[in-house]
């Protein structure tokens, strides 16, 4: 055996090591990262006109619930039983119109959560999109809002 072939079978275990746990490193990192992003499933019975909306992952819920405070202005209130940082919703009606992604604004508490609509009629919308974030976690879901 040439010197060439000797360093070759020292170096290959450490950079076979080297490479496995490099990956391991790297591939926990992006699990850590897609974690993070968490779908909310609606509960059945989805009518924002008449009940509230919950949409729930593990221990982490959320209750929408619409009013007509105006004749041409529907206020969506969230409920949370956890502290969040931002929410923001979009409905969109059955001629595939859009209200935009609006951002909710907080009393104080940051688990209640309150919009105004102008121009928007409780029974209007068709589909419900939620998109919100605790200080861990990114949290989205969409649903039908009407049976």
């Amino acid at each position: 055996m040439n010197r060439h072939v000797k360093t070759a079978l020292f170096v290959a275990p450490f950079l076979f090591l080297g490479g496995y746990l490099g990956t391991e490193f790297f591939m926990n990192k992006q699990a850590e990262v897609a974690k993070k992003n968490i779908e909310l499933r609606a509960q059945p019975g989805c009518n924002l006109a008449q009940a509230p909306c919950v949409f729930a992952h593990e221990t982490f819920s959320v209750s929408i619930q619409a009013s007509q405070t105006q004749p041409s202005v529907m206020t969506i209130g969230l409920d949370s039983n956890e502290t969040l940082h931002t929410v923001v919703i979009e409905l969109l009606g059955n001629d595939g119109s859009s209200t935009g992604a609006r951002n909710m604004q907080t009393p104080g508490d940051h688990k209640h959560w309150l919009v105004d609509l102008p121009g928007m009629n409780i029974e209007q919308p068709d589909h419900l999109r939620i998109a919100l974030s605790t200080a861990s976690h990114q949290y989205y879901g969409t649903t039908p809002v009407r049976p």
